[in-house]
């Protein structure tokens, strides 16, 4: 479900939201026959919008489509500073070294050469151990692995599953991943599976934060996330 009333920004740009749900590829089409993110939007705009970024196919949340190639490069140019905030659910309890470790900015494999990602805002919120998994696993006198924490990671680039590739050369494996805020555009109270376009005050305010390189703060003091004009 979505509004195609086509509400614009200042510069005469659209921008839609998705709540996007797991399972979905982030592509029109898939040779491997999995489903689409093509496949949530009405059949009157997929051939004219396309995705600001990309979500990978385990993944959730928040994703952006436009129609203007300009406004699509200026969101997710590293060089522009806007932080995309998620929610991450990790297997074990990431310790003080590992968070530090990547704020700094850890060495990813990318093909032919290993390269640094930029550094990054990282904050465990919670823990939590599973009273199923930990009667199973304490019948069988052991209790690793029953831990999950709840860690927030505000980031601004977008390499192929860099969130996911980070927590696990520190062994912890992703559960699940949640994108919930890009720049100054929080993903709300937003359906899973369903689409709406920016009004046209969200849509500037927006793209103002992004030509002025805005951040974003992970669990501030308040517990809210706010945007700040600075870089890491």
């Amino acid at each position: 479900t979505t509004t195609t009333t086509r509400r614009t920004g200042d510069d005469g740009v659209h921008v839609w939201m998705l709540n996007k749900p797991k399972g979905y590829v982030t592509a029109r089409f898939d040779d491997r026959g999995r489903k689409c993110v093509y496949d949530l939007l009405p059949r009157s705009m997929d051939r004219w919008i396309f995705p600001v970024g990309r979500l990978d196919r385990m993944s959730e949340g928040l994703l952006l489509f436009t129609d203007d190639g300009a406004v699509g490069n200026m969101l997710t140019d590293p060089k522009q500073g806007v932080w995309k905030l998620y929610n991450v659910t990790v297997r074990g309890t990431p310790n003080d070294t590992t968070l530090e470790r990547m704020r700094r900015g850890v060495l990813l494999d990318e093909g032919n050469q290993h390269k640094k990602t930029l550094p990054c805002r990282v904050n465990l919120i919670s823990t939590d151990v599973s009273r199923n998994e930990a009667r199973t696993r304490s019948s069988k006198g052991s209790n690793k692995g029953l831990t999950s924490s709840l860690v927030q990671v505000a980031i601004h680039e977008g390499r192929f599953r860099q969130i996911r590739r980070m927590f696990g050369q520190s062994g912890h494996r992703v559960l699940r991943l949640q994108r919930i805020r890009v720049g100054t555009l929080n993903l709300g109270p937003l359906t899973l599976g369903h689409m709406r376009q920016l009004g046209t005050d969200e849509l500037n305010t927006l793209l103002r934060a992004a030509r002025q390189s805005t951040g974003i703060h992970a669990n501030d003091d308040d517990g809210a996330t706010h945007a700040r004009h600075e870089r890491p």
